[in-house]
């Protein structure tokens, strides 16, 4: 059997390891608020979880795949099949590493951070410095500090807004109702119109922006109401009822006292080291493999 068979095999059960850490660790700190809400339980989590992490990867997975593929090491030396072999693997067992380490640890780092250190890892020893593209690097890092700082913003008005429309009320379910369709509705919007922005099927319909505009208000205003009347019907059959940067931005809204920040101060130190140590890991694997192989 040729020597790329093995590594294809071995790739498959890195593959699913990679997937496994990522529900230990990516899902669960995406989930947790709702979970933590008691919105839904941890088995409706799970189902919902699989659900949209398919459709995710499936319909709009390709962009951030390509970034990984091809934005962060140089093409020039992905020209050997054998070397984008072993360094793929490298990369993907070295960020497997990383992520279950930080899920033993229980705190949340990012799978993307992960990768994108060992494809720097694998860049580098492969072919040196020269060949991380580091202007796109730079983007990327970016929209880490960006994405955080984003959502507590975000939610932080979120917050204060449902405080004063719903919470402060006297039937304050009443109210949840009432405003469901627009809460509801707003998710929708943003959903639909990146489906139609950023997916290949948006590039198949070639929908004017303005017709975009207006095809995802009309889901949204249906998907609203329709989502109304579920959570009425949940509401009367059960119990009632980006992630670290969200729970933070309600923390804030509730005054400063409510956030801990040691954890918050440990997670960033875990931000801050997964590159490097998925970089080294990726190097060190990468060498033994180059050995084998």
């Amino acid at each position: 059997m040729p020597q790329e068979i093995y590594v294809l095999i071995v790739g498959y059960i890195v593959g699913f390891y990679m997937a496994w850490n990522i529900g230990a660790n990516d899902v669960a700190n995406s989930m947790a608020p709702v979970v933590g809400a008691k919105a839904v339980t941890i088995r409706q989590a799970i189902f919902i979880a699989v659900i949209l992490n398919v459709i995710g990867a499936v319909f709009i997975g390709a962009r951030v795949t390509n970034t990984i593929r091809k934005g962060i090491v140089s093409t020039d030396v992905l020209t050997d099949p054998h070397l984008v072999l072993i360094g793929a693997l490298s990369a993907m067992l070295a960020a497997s590493l990383w992520v279950n380490f930080a899920t033993w640890k229980s705190l949340p780092v990012s799978t993307t951070h992960s990768i994108v250190g060992a494809m720097i890892g694998f860049g580098i020893i492969a072919g040196g410095f020269s060949v991380i593209n580091w202007i796109k690097l730079a983007a990327v890092v970016v929209s880490w500090i960006i994405s955080p700082l984003f959502s507590l913003v975000i939610s932080y008005f979120l917050f204060k807004i449902i405080l004063k429309l719903i919470l402060s009320k006297k039937n304050a379910f009443i109210w949840s109702l009432k405003l469901s369709p627009f809460f509801i509705g707003s998710t929708v919007f943003i959903v639909v119109l990146s489906f139609l922005f950023k997916t290949p099927l948006g590039k198949i319909l070639s929908i004017k922006s303005t017709d975009a505009l207006m095809l995802a208000f009309i889901i949204a205003f249906l998907f609203g109401f329709a989502g109304m009347k579920i959570f009425k019907r949940f509401v009367k059959e059960s119990n009632p009822h980006a992630a670290v940067g969200g729970v933070m931005g309600i923390g804030f809204a509730r005054g400063f006292e409510a956030v801990n920040f040691s954890i918050v101060y440990k997670i960033m130190l875990y931000w801050i080291l997964t590159v490097p140590a998925a970089a080294v890991t990726s190097m060190v694997i990468f060498k033994i493999l180059q050995f084998i192989l």
